[in-house]
């Protein structure tokens, strides 16, 4: 997997009232582009944002807001489209010194990074500067590492002298102070983690005192997911002990998972082709709506019978959906389940997963009404059971630290939802355990 790059930067753009810092020539459709803002500690904001959001961490400042040294360092960013617009930051106070950064190379959905981390090196107005490390759970990241000044000078020899052992190819890409208002700038750099696990703080040297706000971004490369849809089919039988269904499967590294909804009776059991299926959750909202979600490593190729088998006569409805490239040992990570007795109009669930993974849901209720995905996921069947009392359908969406899987209901009732985590089987796996304690080490 190749690491990010840094394309390149746009003019420095300074001011005492509003700036707005251009691009670079050359920028692509998901390039990734950041927006780096130094003042004299005054609140920095986009009066038009053009699609920027500010960056996790972002802002770290010292020294008193408004006097004479003082800074504060903010960082914004997007994913281009093409023919974008580069966005205007609103006056801070005394002035803004402010530059855009172009990467290439970096992930196509979801936040760039796989970690941030920031500092202001404890307040202090001296001549190192500590920009903070972090634990990131991805291989082959770009740390981008910057580091603001309070320096009052026209100058690009404020920083030198980088160094950080966890990080290979640490250089310098930029050097700016400027005397505009009461002065500032920033320098920055990159450095690669070819592996997963914590890079320490690096430290800089600064040629003047100065007051600091500093981050280190780990931008992350394309995902490596493996995983991918096969094929989904939905049936349902009304008063019945059993369903029986064709599903055809292809592939390799496939799992099949089946989501099952009822309104009175308990499961008995799931097989396709024979075997017999294995259990990830199940739901009960009371009233006899009880959801269940089961799953089978390496199912059989070809058409087969899905046969779902409860203990009594039930209202049945039931989705299979099965997917290549999942790891055949630990083929879904701990699932989460959520319920409303009272009954909503909103299921939803947050289940812990990984950049590389794909979550899946299934929603179970009585079946009255519709139900509409929310944006982000792909919808795997939808049955509302032909009136017959039970209504279930199945979702993914791509993974991170956190999921939301979600629903939209036009009639309020009681409902269950459970959602799963599924492991690709590509290469690039090694950082998946540590990405699955991310949510529990406090890392987004």
């Amino acid at each position: 997997m190749a690491f990010p790059t840094f394309f390149g930067a746009g003019t420095l753009t300074t001011g005492t009232a509003a700036i707005t810092p251009p691009f670079p020539a050359g920028t692509l459709a998901n390039d990734v582009a950041c927006l780096v803002v130094q003042s004299e500690n005054q609140a920095i904001t986009l009066s038009a944002a053009q699609g920027f959001v500010e960056v996790l961490n972002s802002p770290q400042s010292a020294g008193t807001a408004g006097a004479n040294p003082a800074c504060r360092i903010a960082v914004f960013w997007k994913r281009l489209v093409g023919g974008d617009t580069a966005p205007t930051v609103a006056d801070p106070g005394d002035h803004a010194v402010g530059r855009m950064f172009v990467f290439r190379g970096c992930r196509t959905v979801g936040n760039p990074w796989s970690v941030t981390a920031g500092g202001n090196d404890g307040g202090a107005n001296d001549t190192t500067g500590v920009v903070p490390g972090a634990l990131s759970p991805a291989i082959d990241c770009l740390v981008w590492l910057i580091c603001g000044t309070s320096f009052n000078s026209t100058s690009s020899a404020q920083f030198s002298g980088w160094t950080n052992a966890d990080l290979a190819n640490l250089v310098e890409i930029s050097d700016d102070c400027h005397t505009v208002g009461l002065g500032g700038g920033f320098g920055t750099a990159t450095g690669e983690k070819a592996t997963t696990g914590t890079y320490a703080a690096t430290t800089v040297t600064l040629a003047n005192t100065s007051f600091k706000g500093a981050l280190s971004i780990a931008l992350e490369p394309p995902s490596t997911n493996s995983i991918a849809h096969d094929a989904t089919v939905s049936a349902a039988a009304a008063v019945a002990s059993s369903l029986t269904y064709a599903h055809t499967v292809s592939g390799s590294d496939r799992l099949l998972v089946v989501g099952v909804g009822t309104n009175s009776s308990t499961l008995s059991s799931i097989t396709y082709a024979g075997p017999t299926l294995t259990a990830v959750a199940e739901t009960d909202a009371e009233g006899g709506i009880r959801g269940y979600m089961q799953r089978l490593v390496a199912p059989t190729t070809g058409a087969n019978n899905v046969v779902v088998t409860f203990v009594d006569l039930s209202n049945i409805t039931s989705t299979a959906s099965s997917y290549t490239g999942v790891d055949q040992t630990t083929p879904v990570d701990t699932p989460a389940t959520a319920v409303s007795t009272a009954g909503s109009t909103a299921p939803s669930v947050v289940v812990t997963s990984a950049t590389d993974d794909l979550v899946i849901d299934a929603v179970h209720d009585d079946g009255v009404g519709t139900i509409t995905v929310d944006a982000g996921q792909t919808e795997r069947g939808n049955h509302r059971g032909a009136g017959n009392g039970a209504g279930q359908a199945m979702s993914t969406e791509a993974g991170a630290a956190w999921v939301t899987m979600s629903w939209t209901k036009s009639v309020s009732n009681k409902w269950g939802i459970i959602g799963v985590s599924m492991n690709p089987a590509a290469a690039g796996g090694a950082g998946r355990p540590l990405r699955r304690m991310m949510p529990l080490l406090g890392v987004a």
